[in-house]
């Protein structure tokens, strides 16, 4: 069953032409040059420039790790709402309960199962009868089973033309659940966090260092307390 939601996520744009992707290259971009230039300007304060670069490091990859969390949430979005306009696969809600979606679930599977087994007159009966009386179940089910078979992608296609008069939904699910495997590798690629800089190793060297320097001149000052107090006594 189509839904009418009034809120209509944007369409998911080609990798190269996603905001956040494009932010993301130009972030790792000025993140080395910034690096670069530390790394290639005289100072007389090592450790304040190792400094600037974990920094810089630490600020890209949380902005990449946002990045990511933005761009898989906007997909989500419109694959979802995709799902509640074009009618296949199960409809689970994502906040459903473990009993309620055991249920649901268990009735998409046993419709499926008929449309499986079911000959391609009688796949297109239990469409038009789903249709027909707005089983919800019923429609996901048997769309579903016709997109399995041989040549069902465009049979389904026809049929839904003939139903909506428009398949442009129908292509868009189809093709993000085609490039997903592509699309998310791309994604992890453009957005993998940026490994450690060697300012790091150097970094925590210096801070342990003086973190052993501070507790030795504490116990040093503990040492000459106790000596004081004992002499004084």
């Amino acid at each position: 069953m189509i839904t009418d939601l009034n809120i209509v996520p944007e369409p998911v744009p080609p990798i190269d032409q996603t905001p956040e992707v494009i932010a993301a290259e130009q972030l790792r971009q000025k993140y080395w040059q910034q690096v670069t230039a530390i790394r290639n300007r005289a100072s007389s304060d090592p450790i304040n420039s190792a400094r600037l670069v974990v920094t810089g490091w630490q600020e890209l990859n949380a902005a990449l790790a946002i990045g990511l969390q933005e761009v898989l949430a906007r997909r989500t979005a419109r694959v979802q709402w995709l799902e509640g306009q074009v009618p296949w696969g199960p409809d689970v809600a994502d906040d459903a309960s473990d009993a309620d979606r055991a249920v649901l679930l268990q009735a998409f599977r046993s419709v499926l199962s008929q449309a499986r087994a079911a000959t391609d007159k009688g796949l297109e009966q239990m469409l038009q009868d789903a249709a027909a009386f707005s089983d919800d179940v019923a429609l996901r089910a048997s769309l579903t089973a016709l997109m399995e078979r041989d040549g069902g992608r465009e049979k389904a296609r026809s049929w839904w033309l003939q139903v909506t008069g428009d398949t442009d939904l129908l292509d868009e699910a189809q093709r993000l659940s085609d490039e997903y495997v592509l699309w998310r590798m791309r994604v992890t690629q453009v957005f993998a966090p940026e490994p450690a800089p060697d300012e790091l190793a150097a970094l925590q060297a210096a801070q342990a260092a003086a973190e052993k320097a501070a507790s030795d001149a504490q116990r040093a000052r503990q040492m000459g307390n106790r000596l004081s107090g004992g002499m004084l006594g």
